[in-house]
């Protein structure tokens, strides 16, 4: 790393409206991933690569905990970062545990007004199998993780271990990524996870081994207040590039149009170690080559990151908790309309519309009146006045 202030990298003292973008896009990608049987999946993130906006999301946490909270350990202390740390936690959880809720009730009056329980019975939403009991007990203890709402989850235990992160980091940085590296392996060597009501293999999202990426974020995030900056070398900007363009070969987007369905590069079966619950490092280096060449051609001063479109999507990322558990609701009605005939390409980006519009809603009922002038209206100015 360099110690010399480069444009191009994220966390300078103004927020960075790069990583409220890449959150906002991320976002987005898992909205439309989530509708079943959406035609309009098929152009998302992960068709033109290994890792998918479950990446993104995490390793944009990750940058985000060592921007904010671990300067709030180094500025006020371990008492006031923990009780800043615990009060993101307290958010995440109790939004998880909404969004159960809703979700259950939502699909129960649909499946008794409709007398049809066939949406009861989809992998997606087939998790209420016990007591009601017993459900609640496993939603509190994060055993019940329908699908789509699984990501929540790991985002808590991610920000429960803030703390050791910092603490392991200031031992030595060495020691972390040992740390790290070592319990990613845990999964793969010993076949650990934590159990869950829906995968017999554990949670979806392994957590022991998705902290690797949240790690790296967080080092990266961390770094930066250091006053330290990636590399500005066109030497690894082509080697992320081919990277990219290995992964997209690999993944052969084109497949997916019915008369090239069979124009694969490699052989099919070869991507089986590509896995997502265990992380596969071919997502982990996918995502980050994404990210070091989103850094080395958007500098953080780059205009177009105050246009319309950018902005728009930067709400979504400032306000991305409210903004999840939103579409995370729409999905659910998302999944009630299919099963009620709602099938059709049409209906489907009705659908993408729709959410979307209720995303970028949310972001402008959360977000403070003052935020926004700072974060739209000002900018705009800015923008104008160098034009001028």
């Amino acid at each position: 790393m360099s110690t010399q202030t480069s444009a191009t990298d994220i966390g300078s003292p103004k927020r960075d409206g790069r990583l409220d973008l890449a959150r906002g896009l991320a976002l987005v990608c898992l909205y439309v991933d989530h509708l079943p049987g959406n035609f309009f999946s098929r152009f998302s993130l992960h068709a033109y690569g290994f890792n998918d906006a479950a990446e993104v999301f995490v390793l944009v946490a990750g940058i985000s905990a060592g921007l904010a909270y671990c300067a709030v350990f180094d500025n006020s202390g371990w008492v006031a970062g923990i009780k800043r740390v615990a009060r993101r936690i307290l958010q995440v959880y109790a939004t998880h545990i909404m969004l159960i809720a809703v979700c259950a009730t939502t699909i129960w009056f649909a499946a008794s007004a409709t007398h049809s329980h066939e949406v009861l019975q989809t992998d997606v939403f087939a998790f209420f199998g016990g007591t009601l009991a017993e459900e609640i007990n496993h939603a509190i203890t994060l055993r019940l993780q329908p699908h789509y709402l699984n990501i929540l989850p790991l985002y808590v235990l991610l920000l429960a271990a803030v703390p050791l992160i910092v603490l392991l980091m200031r031992i030595h940085v060495a020691v972390l990524v040992a740390v790290s590296f070592g319990l990613w392996l845990l999964p793969r060597t010993l076949h650990w996870n934590l159990p869950s009501d829906l995968h017999s293999s554990g949670w979806f999202f392994n957590p022991l081994a998705w902290q690797l990426l949240f790690v790296i974020g967080a080092l990266w995030g961390w770094a930066r207040r250091q006053g330290f900056s990636l590399p500005r070398s066109g030497l690894l900007a082509f080697a992320a590039a081919s990277y990219c363009g290995f992964a997209l070969v690999a993944v052969a987007p084109w497949a997916k149009l019915p008369m090239l369905a069979e124009w694969y590069v490699l052989p099919r079966d070869w991507l089986t170690p590509f896995d997502k619950q265990h992380l596969s490092l071919f997502r982990v280096l996918n995502v980050l080559a994404v990210a070091y060449l989103a850094v080395y051609f958007v500098p953080a001063s780059a205009q177009w990151l105050d246009s319309a479109g950018a902005r728009f999507f930067r709400a979504l990322g400032r306000a991305s908790l409210s903004v999840f558990a939103v579409s995370a609701i729409v999905d659910a009605f998302g999944w009630i309309s299919w099963h009620a005939g709602g099938q059709s390409v049409a209906w489907q980006f009705m659908l993408i519309v729709l959410g979307v519009i209720l995303m970028r809603a949310t972001a402008y009922m959360v977000e403070p009146p003052a935020n926004v002038l700072r974060n739209t209206i000002l900018p705009m100015r800015r923008t104008r006045a160098a034009r001028i």
